[in-house]
């Protein structure tokens, strides 16, 4: 792996603040699962953007789009990420977007 692929922090917190800190400015976007990892709205007023929550699908996976009808000029993060734990519960595969690409 290229040392430009590897971030470090203190935990997946600390990590994941690191994005929305270099790219979000006050009143951005940050769109998101939700219900997810509970850190991702927090994650988002701590660097002054808006909170968009989307709504995951009774199946418990996420509605990529749903996800994508939240986006709009002022989006700046958009996180896509396994609703809860890994190897946890529902949503835990991988999912296949439009172009037939697991992401």
């Amino acid at each position: 792996m290229a040392p430009d692929c590897v971030a470090v922090g203190s935990g997946s917190v600390g990590v994941a603040l690191q994005l929305p800190q270099a790219v979000v400015r006050r009143g951005d976007t940050v769109a998101y699962a939700w219900r997810t990892f509970d850190a991702y709205p927090l994650l988002a007023e701590r660097v002054g953007a808006r909170p968009a929550p989307v709504p995951l699908l009774p199946d418990g996976r996420q509605d990529l789009a749903a996800l994508l009808a939240v986006l709009g000029p002022r989006t700046r993060v958009v996180v896509r990420c396994r609703p809860s734990t890994a190897g946890e519960g529902p949503g835990t595969s991988c999912q296949t977007a439009t172009d037939g690409n697991c992401i």
